[in-house]
């Protein structure tokens, strides 16, 4: 097989001085988009809560339920007659929350019906 040019090796690396994220920050970074998303649920703005899961999916897909989610918020969009908001926010509510304010899982748990 050809070698690739060195150029190209290089170019392909991470820089040097790359920032890799670490789990802390991935985990704070994860949090606060979990508490973006549950809030826009809560205002019924699917499209808030699918672009904060979008991004947290692309951070950690498989932390604290993130793709379970993310996949709920997906399929209730995709209903013709409108997403069915307390069986959203049933499922959801029984997930992984723990990046999530008590507030806001509270209100979240009280949306849900209990």
């Amino acid at each position: 097989g050809a070698v690739l040019p060195q150029s190209s090796v290089q170019q392909a690396a991470l820089p040097p001085d790359a920032a890799i994220p670490s789990t802390t920050g991935r985990v704070a970074a994860i949090g606060q988009l979990q508490e973006k998303g549950i809030s826009a649920l809560l205002a019924k703005d699917l499209d808030g809560a699918s672009a904060a899961y979008d991004e947290a999916y692309s951070i950690w897909p498989t932390f604290r339920n993130v793709d379970e989610i993310r996949r709920a918020i997906h399929e209730a969009a995709k209903q013709p007659q409108g997403p069915n908001w307390q069986q959203l926010y049933r499922a959801v509510a029984a997930m992984d929350l723990r990046g999530v304010s008590s507030e806001v899982q509270d209100r979240l748990r009280a949306a849900a019906g209990g």
